[in-house]
């Protein structure tokens, strides 16, 4: 509502569903989750430290993250309605919502 865009289904008619509104976030899910079960078991067998964070597995969450953005930006730069490859997958658009909120 702050920015004046809203997210819809392709017809611009409709929100999107819950299993369109999971597809176009699984992406972020997935890292958060891999980064969360990484941490966790970096604390848990007591071997967490910055270096442990940042290298093995980590570093590929990592690099996959800045991929998945990378990706992301380059399709939503080269697409005419600006959509994104989440929006793709999930059958979304974003568009300007001409009834900002006012209060």
């Amino acid at each position: 509502m702050v920015a004046g865009v809203k997210v819809l289904d392709l017809s611009e008619e409709h929100v999107p569903s819950l299993r369109q509104a999971l597809i176009r976030d699984f992406p972020h899910i997935v890292v958060s989750v891999a980064s969360l079960v990484y941490l966790y078991v970096l604390v848990v067998v007591g071997k967490y430290s910055r270096e442990a964070e940042i290298g093995g597995p980590g570093l590929v969450i990592g690099i996959a993250s800045m991929i998945w953005v990378l990706l992301e930006l380059v399709t939503m730069l080269a697409s005419e309605r600006r959509r994104a490859i989440h929006d793709l997958l999930a059958g979304t658009v974003v568009v300007r919502d001409d009834q900002r909120w006012t209060e």
